[in-house]
């Protein structure tokens, strides 16, 4: 059985960009990370931006590793640090798998908190959807 992504785009009010909410099983990926984050740090749980529009390539969900940070460990951010916008901040990362008909999202974590483990949080795409979901937010 497979999950479902869908990415709605959010005007960011405080901000000057559009950001994406990338939702699985129509949960935001912000709230999952939370429910898993609260037993480590109540008050940091969930507190992250959403990933700038322009970052989400159809490379980018698609385990590309365009900056730095993630280029030593593999993995992309899925958010970002609320207060700053960077990926080398306060990232959620995950390791992006690319099958022939799957895409694996696996290996969470918060680079600067080693400590928290999101045990066997993962989850798994028809490949097909994903990069259907995709270019619904390309530009034409």
């Amino acid at each position: 059985m497979t999950d479902a992504l869908r990415i709605e785009l959010v005007e960011q009010s405080q901000e000057t960009y559009k950001g994406v909410d990338l939702l699985v099983n129509g949960r935001s990926i912000r709230d999952i990370a939370a429910a898993v984050e609260r037993y480590f740090d109540a008050e940091l749980a969930g507190a992250y931006g959403l990933v700038p529009l322009e970052w989400i390539t159809d490379r980018h969900l698609l385990g590309e590793v365009a900056d730095q940070l993630n280029a030593r460990t593999g993995k992309v951010a899925l958010l970002v640090c609320d207060g700053c916008l960077r990926a080398g901040c306060w990232p959620l990362v995950a390791l992006v798998d690319v099958q022939q008909d799957v895409v694996a999202w696996t290996e969470f974590g918060r680079p600067h908190r080693p400590g928290w483990d999101y045990g066997d949080l993962s989850f798994r795409f028809e490949r097909t959807a994903d990069e259907q979901e995709l270019q619904k937010v390309q530009p034409q």
